[in-house]
């Protein structure tokens, strides 16, 4: 039964509004955050690209005018979403990658179905530096320098990526764009042209001049009113750029002039017969009996079939042909053969209109352009969409959503064979719209790039192509750190792809004069691994050094780089960051101190008493900032002393001036941050909350709230969150979380309050739905503290809890979200969150027991009163640790240590020291 939606005043108001909207943003009177600027903001590498969290990404939807009926991503099962964070969680722990040599005659490869393709390297998602929750189209760029890079429209911008080695994708930067499910990507000369369905965008123009340190954006295009496209086509043998689907031209081809201006395009023509979805544009060689030196477009034209269109004189378009076929539902995209015969074209809908039994690709010989004919068709095994496909040589490399990455070998131009594959979408071969966006074969290398809508960037490899029997070369580790005057070592391995056998000869470059290579061995079998020794004089000013190691085996050769960072002399003490000095912590103390560059490991040392005497409690050496203390060997009521000495290259440092904290019995300390609002929003990545929302407000906001009619205020103070609204049904509902760490041993306690408001009042249907849940780090689902819906009690604040303390040492998230249909709208409201985490009882020392021993006051304890009575008296130390006075009823304490509270101890020789 469907509900009969009836207009109401809410309705009306947002209708009224989003028209204001188009008015305002039509007269240009809405300022647009991405106009351009007058000087060019250079977008930096990220320091990081690999997270070590790894969190689901949910389909895009649209915003703006992304009103087309095709290619919206189809929403995620839970099982859907669970598989694609368990394969990116279990391939990013795996660490440093090398590559996934797809077994003879097809197999699994990182959880990815395959034949004859290689995995390169995957860079799922949240690698990305703005994590975005999808990917659209790709395009390769070769820079002068040789050096080859991906780039990819992602949902809130363009990422480049450095893919010059195909194992270690490195992003160099990313230009922030208008939210949208679509960005189409060409490149042309040093520049990269950026389209968008995202109402008023324009076209982006970034440069690529500085690559690799940097790129730009130099321009954003809005000549003649243009707002919106859907796809681009290059013609870069005569600087003509494309443009398809957009809101000029009745959606017909705009043609821009960026040969002579690659930053600032002119208009040269316009095609407005029809919408065209996509197109290629080809110039005929001189020698061509019937074309000679035409430049012909290709324009796949939607529901209305494929035009072929003389475009040699930009004033004056001239329609070869229109052609339709039987079966066409949406002419979506095609390539030509390199011998200008056929073109190969995919229908994006007919598969899901049931037109075809199966994905069909059809096979058109255009060797007469005005009247071309359908030759043959490629039926593939499953009933999948075709997307994007591309042509090299005899291989037609074909993106069908859902089936991955299809190559056909069309030696017999109408008989194509599958050659080869690669599925980014593993488990599901459906007609839906998720999975291989598109990819580009065109690279020098042959490597391919591929964008999966949910699963980000993929570099593979095809190797039945020429060449595809060769080696790799890794290093481990690839970071290295050496004293001045020393030496660092690493080890080189060479890895064997297929049958290759030839010896494989090693060879060290780009070395200062004062840093040389020795190899355990020079030349390796494939299969094998020698030593590297990097020896370094003592004159080398310290910094960081790159090395290139270099592979060669006749005329094909791979490298490798390193960084070496040399130091001189002993690295200073990290500076202390908790328990702060002189403050309290369970007994489950966790140390932490800032990181160090340069740093190898840090020793920790922990004493019973300030004079540092005595064997440490604590004496270990970690690699981390920090340390938990095992459970038993702090006692409550006991004062303790830490301190901390780096570890580099050239040695172990001296040791941090030292911090003393005080051990409380069920010390209990909340997890959250900003667990009331109160400080107000942050960023939507974080910390601490990370959050996202379909329309432009922020999650946490200042109250009151007024909606429908009615005024909320916080729970407490002046801020809470607010979730939902009209039509957020996602994929990406409005959600909000913060992660959290609770200590191993420790109790711990979950609290909130939460109030609903709807504008579904007595309809006793559940038509909206919020959840408020624990997840583990991954985002996977744990607890359900509450999950309600528009029928749940509206108007008050209601109080939940949930016992924690099963998930001592683990970490975990506080999640909630809420998804509401197209029709009345529900909010969802938070405040005064809480995760108070309890440590443990333990043993309390007495007065007396002054090192907290939990032993007889014994002859230790005298001989530390001894001490601190002696500094108290030679240098007026003060010692509250040992200032017992009020503790033994001998009155006030004064601070010293004095002769009066050693002779305290004394009475309790042998007596408890624990209660």
């Amino acid at each position: 039964m469907t509900r009969a939606i009836v207009p109401s005043r809410a309705r009306l108001r947002r209708f009224c509004l989003l028209l204001l909207m188009f008015c305002l943003l039509g007269a240009g009177l809405v300022p647009s955050a991405l106009a351009h600027p007058s000087r060019p903001p250079l977008i930096n590498r990220p320091k990081s690209v690999l997270p070590t969290v790894w969190s689901a990404p949910t389909p895009a939807v649209q915003r703006g005018s992304d009103g087309l009926t095709d290619e919206k991503p189809t929403p995620l099962t839970d099982a859907e979403r669970a598989a694609i964070v368990d394969g990116a969680r279990a391939y990013l722990a795996e660490g440093p990658h090398a590559v996934a040599v797809c077994p003879a005659g097809g197999g699994v490869i990182s959880g990815f179905e395959c034949l004859n393709v290689d995995l390169l390297s995957w860079m799922p998602l949240n690698a990305f530096s703005s994590g975005p929750t999808s990917a659209s189209n790709i395009w390769e760029y070769l820079a002068p320098d040789g050096r080859e890079y991906a780039v990819i429209g992602v949902r809130n911008g363009t990422a480049v990526v450095d893919i010059t080695d195909p194992a270690n994708p490195l992003e160099v930067g990313l230009v922030p764009g208008y939210s949208s499910t679509w960005r189409e990507v060409k490149t042309y000369n040093q520049f990269a042209y950026i389209s968008t369905e995202a109402s008023g965008q324009g076209m982006q123009i970034i440069d690529l001049r500085d690559l690799p340190q940097s790129i730009a954006l130099v321009n954003t295009y809005t000549g003649n009113g243009l707002g919106t496209i859907h796809t681009l086509s290059i013609d870069a043998q005569n600087g003509y750029l494309y443009l398809n689907g957009s809101n000029l031209a009745n959606g017909g081809l705009i043609i821009l002039d960026v040969h002579t201006d690659p930053i600032h395009p002119v208009e040269v023509g316009r095609w407005s017969t029809r919408y065209v979805h996509d197109s290629q544009i080809v110039t005929y060689p001189p020698n061509h009996p019937t074309y000679a030196n035409r430049q012909i477009a290709f324009l796949y034209t939607g529901a209305q079939g494929i035009d072929i269109v003389d475009v040699t004189n930009k004033a004056a378009l001239v329609l070869l042909s229109h052609t339709t076929y039987t079966g066409l539902a949406y002419s979506h995209q095609g390539w030509l053969t390199p011998n200008f015969q056929y073109i190969y074209q995919d229908d994006e809908l007919d598969e899901q209109n049931n037109l075809v039994p199966n994905m069909t690709t059809r096979i058109f010989d255009v060797s007469n352009l005005s009247s071309p004919q359908l030759a043959g068709t490629y039926v593939a095994a499953n009933k999948t969409i075709d997307h994007n496909l591309y042509i090299r040589d005899n291989f037609v490399y074909e993106s069908d959503y859902r089936n991955g990455l299809q190559i056909l070998n069309i030696s017999a131009p109408t008989a194509p064979v599958l050659t080869g594959y690669f599925d980014t979408y593993p488990g599901s071969n459906s007609t839906a719209f998720n999975g291989n966006w598109g990819n580009t074969p065109f690279l020098p290398s042959g490597h391919i790039i591929l964008a999966d809508i949910e699963r980000g960037l993929f570099v593979l490899r095809f190797n039945e192509l020429p060449g595809s029997t060769t080696f790799t070369i890794a290093a481990a580790p690839q970071a290295l750190n050496v004293c001045a005057g020393g030496s660092a070592q690493s080890t080189i391995s060479i890895g064997q792809i297929r049958e290759f056998l030839p010896t494989v000869n090693l060879s060290a470059s780009n070395l200062q004069p004062e840093i040389t290579a020795n190899f355990g061995a020079s030349s390796l079998l494939p299969g094998s691994s020698t030593s590297l020794t990097l020896n370094v004089t003592p004159n080398l000013e310290p910094g960081n050094y790159p090395v290139r190691i270099t592979g060669a085996s006749g005329a094909v050769s791979y490298y490798t780089d390193l960084s070496l960072n040399v130091v001189s002399g002993l690295l200073a003490a990290p500076a202390l960051l908790s328990p702060a000095n002189g403050g309290n912590s369970g007994v489950l103390a966790t140390l932490s101190w800032q990181a160090l560059a340069g740093a190898s490991a840090y020793h920790v040392q922990v004493f019973d008493n300030p004079f540092l005497t005595g064997a440490p409690l604590v004496d270990t050496t970690v690699s981390a900032t920090s340390f938990a203390i095992p459970n038993g060997l702090l006692n409550a009521n006991g004062h303790y002393t830490w301190r901390v000495a780096t570890v580099g290259a050239c040695g172990e440092g001296a040791f941090s001036a030292p911090r003393t904290f005080t051990t409380v019995a069920n010390l209990c300390q909340e997890l959250l941050l900003n667990n009331g609002f109160e400080s107000g929003s942050n960023p939507p990545g974080g910390p601490p909350w990370v959050w996202s929302t379909e329309n432009t407000q922020t999650v946490i906001r200042q109250g009151p709230f007024l909606d429908d009619g009615a005024t909320i205020y916080p729970h407490s103070g002046a801020w809470a969150a607010r979730l939902g609204g009209y039509n957020n049904i996602g994929p990406t509902p409005d959600s909000l979380y913060q992660p959290f760490s609770i200590p191993a041993g420790y109790t711990a306690t979950l609290s909130l309050w939460w109030q609903m408001r709807t504008q579904e009042q007595n309809t006793g249907t559940q038509y909206d739905f919020f959840r408020v849940k624990i997840k583990d780090a991954g985002g996977n689902d744990l607890q359900t503290v509450y999950s309600g819906s528009n029928t749940s009690p509206e108007g008050v604040w209601q109080l939940q809890t949930l016992d924690l303390t099963g998930s001592a040492g683990s970490t975990l998230r506080l999640f909630a979200d809420i998804t509401t249909d197209q029709s009345l709208a529900t909010w969802l409201y938070l405040d005064d969150t809480s995760v108070s985490a309890c440590a443990p009882s333990a043993p309390t020392c007495t007065w007396a027991d002054v090192n907290c021993s939990c032993n007889a006051v014994d002859v230790r304890d005298i001989q530390l009163m001894a001490e601190a009575w002696r500094d108290s008296t030679v240098n007026g130390q003060t010692y509250p640790q040992f200032d017992v006075n009020s503790a033994a009823g001998l009155g006030s304490n004064d601070g010293l240590a004095t002769i009066v509270d050693v002779q305290a101890v004394l009475t309790r020789w042998n007596t408890a020291a624990c209660q």
